[in-house]
């Protein structure tokens, strides 16, 4: 099974998702992009905080996950953004669409 990596990548709002994987699209650093709303707490300079958000899971090749990470930091609003990744299997078909979008 071939081997491909997802990374998941919250944003503060829906539309910096959108132009950051419209971005990265047209720049052929990923293939997909996914964008979820959830309901993040934690603390930020020590204050309790509790707010909608939108992570983006993108998928890419393995070996584009330095390029992609170093491209999000440019792209990304946040100060710190999380950017968390792991390899996942994928389907034969999929592979070889992917390496067609993936350069």
């Amino acid at each position: 099974m071939s081997q491909i990596t997802l990374l998941y990548v919250p944003f503060p709002s829906q539309e910096e998702a959108k132009n950051t994987i419209r971005i990265l699209l047209k720049e052929k650093h990923i293939a997909c992009g996914h964008i979820l709303l959830v309901q993040s707490l934690y603390f930020w300079q020590n204050e309790l905080c509790e707010e909608p958000e939108y992570p983006a899971i993108l998928k890419t090749k393995t070996n584009h996950v330095d390029i992609l990470k170093e491209r999000i930091r440019e792209l990304h609003s946040y100060d710190i953004p999380a950017i968390i990744h792991w390899n996942a299997g994928v389907n034969n078909a999929y592979w070889t669409w992917m390496q067609n979008e993936v350069t």
